[in-house]
């Protein structure tokens, strides 16, 4: 509804669930504070962050923070200054709450959502409203929508994709191409969302962040600042920008080779807040320029910058504030991962000479572990299948290892499994099928495609198909793009990798991953950005 009542026509299931009237609004609920804060306008199912992070009943549903959304604006405030809720209109709430159940759930369910309703109402009047906020939350989750990718490694920032609708059974053995257009060079990765392509590349002295319209490629724009190298830099394998954008909230964050990071609005590019990672707070200086990917987690954006006492930083999405700086580690190109382990989240990061595990709403390390290679040298983002094991690897001397991670009260043990350098991934990604990972092996000689047992460290086979290559999963399939342009659709067993197409689909050095929102593919190179039909 809108403030006067009446039905909106977009998104009307989440209309009507968040837009409950107390001061014309919804109001997200702190069991810790006893208080509530409005939304004046309905948000979007993207938007909806408190959904997926309302899973703790009775718990602060959101870090001591409310959230307030204003259409593509978001601000955040304590909750301490909120006033706290009448107790009659709490019962107003819980009743809206209740009305709102039936209207959201499907027919077929209500029987059984009210079941859940019914067993919440024992408890205690106020948490009964935080209890039926999140049975809601979890009932209409948002997910991500598939015509978007949002992120490094996609909607779960581990390379794999939806495969419902899509074909790989190409004529010719090529997909079709929709267009094709030229783009400055970069291996930033491509993020998609509301018909919008976003990445980054480099003119001359400057770095630019452009949005493209998806159907067409044509620009719809740019966001150009000043990035002369630092001294120390040695670009000669690449120009950059390096790292992908992030999508989320209606914005764009990015950070660019020389530790810009920038909060940019995304349907316009108007610049919202920025900081620099390096001048403001000495982060590391990386010889090959900053890489590393930003990640959102609830109301932050967390990045890796190196440095004592700020390792790793978590800003507010809205307005930039520092949220927490915690860590003494020197940084690394790798990118960071959110896991949950036993019920806990954590923000895993493989830094210099070492991996972490960090709590993302306060930075609090949890577990470190070793592992001997300088961060300059470190790209390979780590993978997590959620079954305790952790592969993390790097090439020269690095090697591969598997740690284990287990929670033993409220701590967190990390022992290896195994480790060797008979796998040693660079900067290209690494995926994970039931037992095995299946990754590039190697640096600057031979790179064999590798597939290695995660529980044994024993390697199954090695494959020259391909150059350095990245890899998307597509259900039981891999579609496989190697920094030759050459594009192929595989199957990737621990016995062997089957070949079923191969095709070239750019011409210069593809060391960006393939990315695939919706039934499209996108790819790019140092020169030119392309997109195909999977239809």
């Amino acid at each position: 509804m809108d403030s006067s009542g009446r039905r909106g026509r977009s998104d009307d299931r989440y209309h009507w669930l968040l837009d409950v009237h107390w001061r014309n609004s919804f109001s997200f609920v702190s069991c810790s504070s006893n208080c509530l804060f409005a939304s004046p306008r309905p948000i979007s199912p993207t938007q909806a962050v408190f959904a997926e992070q309302s899973y703790s009943l009775g718990h602060n549903l959101v870090d001591d923070r409310m959230f307030e959304f204003l259409g593509d604006r978001s601000q955040y405030m304590p909750a301490e200054v909120v006033p706290p809720l009448p107790p009659s209109r709490t019962r107003l709430l819980m009743l809206r709450i209740q009305q709102m159940a039936v209207r959201v759930a499907p027919q077929s369910d209500i029987k059984a959502f009210s079941k859940r309703i019914t067993m919440v109402r024992t408890k205690p009047l106020f948490r009964k409203v935080c209890c039926l906020c999140a049975l809601l939350a979890a009932w209409v989750s948002p997910t991500v929508p598939r015509d978007a990718w949002p992120q490094w490694g996609g909607p779960h920032r581990n390379f794999t994709v939806d495969t419902s609708n899509l074909s790989l059974d190409w004529p010719g053995g090529c997909p079709r191409e929709l267009w094709r257009r030229p783009l400055g060079p970069g291996f930033a990765s491509m993020v998609v969302g509301g018909g919008r392509i976003y990445t980054m590349y480099r003119k001359q002295t400057q770095e630019v962040v452009v949005a493209l319209d998806a159907r067409t490629g044509n620009t719809v724009w740019e966001y150009s600042y000043p990035a002369p190298y630092l001294k120390g830099m040695d670009m000669s394998t690449g120009t950059g920008p390096h790292g992908s954008p992030l999508l989320v909230h209606g914005r764009i964050y990015t950070v660019g080779v020389t530790g810009k990071l920038h909060c940019l609005d995304a349907k316009t590019g108007r610049k919202i807040w920025e900081h620099g990672l390096l001048e403001e707070f000495g982060g590391t200086v990386m010889v090959r320029g900053y890489s590393s990917s930003p990640i959102a987690y609830r109301h932050t954006v967390i990045v890796t910058v190196g440095g004592t006492g700020h390792a790793i930083m978590a800003f507010d999405l809205g307005n930039g504030r520092v949220v927490w700086q915690k860590q003494d580690f020197k940084n690394s190109h790798s990118s960071p991962i959110l896991i949950r382990l036993e019920g806990e989240d954590q923000l895993v990061a493989l830094m210099d000479r070492i991996v972490v595990g960090v709590n993302p709403k306060n930075g609090e390390l949890l577990w470190s572990h070793p592992h001997d290679l300088d961060g300059q040298r470190t790209a390979s983002t780590p993978v997590w299948d959620g079954d305790h094991l952790l592969f993390v690897s790097s090439a020269y001397s690095g090697g591969s290892r598997v740690i284990r991670l287990e929670k033993r009260g409220d701590k967190t043990t990390a022992t290896e499994v195994w480790s060797h350098k008979k796998m040693r991934v660079h900067h290209s990604n690494v995926i994970r099928v039931a037992d095995y990972v299946y990754g590039s092996n190697g640096d600057f000689g031979p790179t064999p495609f590798t597939a290695v047992n995660v529980k044994t460290g024993e390697i199954s086979w090695r494959d020259r198909s391909f150059g350095k290559a990245n890899t998307l999963l597509l259900g039981n399939k891999a579609m496989v793009l190697d920094e030759d342009g050459q594009l192929a659709v595989a199957t990737l067993a621990p016995q062997k990798l089957d070949v079923h197409s191969k095709c070239k689909v750019l011409n210069s050095r593809a060391w960006t991953p393939p990315v695939v929102a919706g039934s499209r593919l996108y790819v790019r190179d140092q020169k030119e950005i392309a997109a195909f039909d999977l239809r």
